[in-house]
């Protein structure tokens, strides 16, 4: 699911961009079978489950929130990024790596600099683990 609005935040002075009615949108995505919602609006990257958030949801989904890509309006500590999205199914099971691509002005690139692996599980996605 993409959405603008974000059903989380990374920062605790953006609550107030939470959607409206978050936790019963949570509800009813998880009742959908929902994998990940992809938000914006914040321009603050967020790699983790819906359990940190809504941890009493009956099946879990992935938090992608996305940075600010291209636009002049960053946030402090948070340069122009960007999540990459990868898929992998290993025999029955299946996993997604959420990698954040930062922009390094000295390099003048977009860098990896956290990866995070999710696992499908009977109760939705979990994980969030850090590789490097």
């Amino acid at each position: 699911v993409c959405a603008h609005q974000p059903l989380a935040v990374a920062w605790p002075e953006d609550t107030h961009n939470i959607l409206v009615n978050a936790e019963q949108t949570a509800k009813l995505f998880a009742d959908h079978g929902v994998d990940m919602i992809m938000s914006g609006h914040v321009h603050v990257p967020l790699m983790v489950t819906t359990d940190a958030y809504f941890p009493s949801l009956s099946r879990h989904m992935i938090l992608s929130g996305a940075g600010t890509a291209i636009s002049r309006r960053t946030r402090p500590s948070a340069p122009n990024s960007f999540n990459i999205i990868r898929t992998e199914r290993m025999e029955e099971k299946m996993n997604i790596h959420l990698t954040l691509m930062e922009y390094q002005p000295k390099q003048e690139a977009f860098l990896a600099t956290t990866q995070k692996a999710f696992t499908q599980t009977a109760l939705g996605w979990q994980g969030g683990v850090v590789h490097s």
